[in-house]
């Protein structure tokens, strides 16, 4: 599957115990913007866990991983929690290089 640059899918699901989000394509600079809109909109739900699918994420820009930090951390500030699972390998290899695989839950 191929994706235009800066092409990035959002698959939402909100469900009683958790919000659900599906990444597909690339997360850098300009889809941020997408994704932070996204997260704000989880954040103002009552549910207080989202699950961040990566599997089908083509690219993580740095711009893409300070997003998910900062709302790591309102999450975490609202008693809330922000899950990593299905990573792909390309998202695996940055926040390697980043050192922030202990910073996120992942699954």
């Amino acid at each position: 599957m191929e994706f235009a640059d800066n092409m990035l899918l959002i698959h939402e699901n909100h469900q009683t115990e958790e919000s659900r989000l599906s990444l597909v394509g690339a997360l850098d600079l300009e889809a941020s913007v997408d994704l932070k809109s996204a997260l704000a909109q989880c954040l103002a739900r009552p549910q207080r866990v989202v699950r961040i699918d990566m599997a089908q994420l083509q690219l993580l820009s740095s711009t893409g991983v300070g997003a998910l930090m900062h709302f790591q951390q309102q999450f975490n500030a609202v008693g809330g929690r922000v899950i990593l699972c299905n990573l792909s390998e390309v998202c695996l290899r940055v926040l390697m290089i980043l050192e922030l695989r202990d910073f996120f839950t992942i699954e």
